[in-house]
C-alpha cells in the first residue's frame, strides 16, 4: 500500500519473503506473493523460500509455495535441496508433498549425499520408507564410497538397517578404502546390527585397505561382546594388517585385558 519492495533483501540475501517461509507465516507469505514477492528468490548461499519451509517442516507454505511456482529441486551452494533438508530434519509430511510435486529422490549434494543417505544417518525410520517408497536408490553413496546401510549401520539404526536390505542394499559394499557395513557396525559395538548383517551375507573376514578386521576394530574399541559375537561366526583370529598387527596385537595395545583373555582363548596366536 505504502510502496514496499517485498524483494529487497538483507546483505546475505534474506527476503521478507523468505523469512516469513521459514519461520511458517502462511497469511504473509499469500501476501508478499499477491505483492510479487519472487517464489524463487535465493540467499547468497543459494538457499531459497522453499527450501527454508521445508527444513522447519511448514508443509502448509510449502504447498503454496509449489502452488505459485516455487522450484522443487533448486539446491544451494552446498547442494541441498528441499527435499534433502526436510528428510535432514525428518519431516515426513513435507517430503511427501516435494515427492508428490516432482522433487528428484535421488539428487546429490557435491560429496554425494542423498536424501536417503541423511535420512538413514539421522534414523529417520519413516522418511526412509517413504523414500524407498518413491524410487530412491539404495546404493548411492558419498564420492568416498559411505552407502546409506554403512552409515546405518555405523549409527546403530537396526530398523534402517532392515528396511535397506530387504530393499537390495549390498551388504558388502566398502567404502573407498575398504571399510564395510559389518566393520562400522563392529567398531561401534552395535550387536544387533552386527547379527543382522551377518545373517544377511556379511562377510565377516572382509579386509579395509590397511587390512584392518570387523574383529581387528572391535577389539580396539574395546566391545567385548562384539568380539564374541564375530568369533561366534567364523572371524579369522589370526589375520593381520598391512604392519603384521592382529586383533590380539591392537587389543594388547589398547589395555582391554577381556578381550586379550577371550581372544587367547579361542586360540589367538601370541607369538
Amino acid at each position: 500500500v505504502n510502496g514496499a519492495d517485498v524483494n529487497l533483501c538483507l546483505k546475505e540475501g534474506t527476503s521478507p519473503f523468505f523469512v516469513a517461509c521459514q519461520n511458517g507465516h502462511k497469511n504473509i507469505v499469500q501476501l508478499l506473493l499477491i505483492d510479487g514477492a519472487d517464489v524463487n528468490l535465493q540467499t547468497k548461499d543459494g538457499r531459497s523460500p522453499i527450501f527454508a519451509a521445508s527444513g522447519n517442516g511448514h508443509d502448509g507454505v510449502a504447498q503454496l509455495l509449489l502452488t505459485n511456482g516455487a522450484d522443487v529441486n533448486f539446491q544451494n551452494n552446498d547442494g541441498w535441496t528441499p527435499l534433502y533438508t526436510a528428510c535432514y530434519n525428518g519431516h515426513e509430511g513435507i517430503s511427501q508433498i516435494l515427492l508428490q510435486n516432482g522433487a528428484d529422490v535421488n539428487l546429490q549434494t557435491i560429496d554425494g549425499c542423498t536424501p536417503l543417505f541423511i535420512a538413514c544417518q539421522k534414523g529417520h525410520d519413516g522418511t526412509t520408507q517413504l523414500l524407498q517408497k518413491n524410487g530412491a536408490d539404495v546404493n548411492l553413496c558419498l564420492k568416498e564410497g559411505t552407502s546409506p546401510l554403512f552409515v546405518a549401520c555405523q549409527n546403530g539404526h537396526k530398523n534402517i538397517v532392515q528396511l535397506l536390505l530387504i530393499d537390495g542394499a549390498d551388504v558388502n559394499l566398502q567404502t573407498k578404502d575398504g571399510r564395510s557395513p559389518i566393520f562400522a557396525a563392529s567398531g561401534n559395538g552395535h550387536d544387533g546390527v552386527v547379527q543382522l548383517l551377518l545373517t544377511n551375507g556379511a562377510d565377516v573376514n572382509l579386509q579395509t585397505i590397511d587390512g584392518w578386521t570387523p574383529l581387528y576394530t572391535a577389539c580396539e574399541h574395546g566391545h567385548v561382546g562384539t568380539v564374541q559375537l564375530l568369533l561366534e561366526n567364523e572371524a579369522n583370529i589370526n589375520l593381520v594388517d598391512k604392519k603384521g598387527f592382529s586383533s590380539l596385537s591392537v587389543a594388547s595395545y589398547m589395555g582391554h585385558d577381556n578381550i586379550v583373555h577371550l581372544l587367547i582363548e579361542n586360540g589367538a596366536n601370541v607369538s
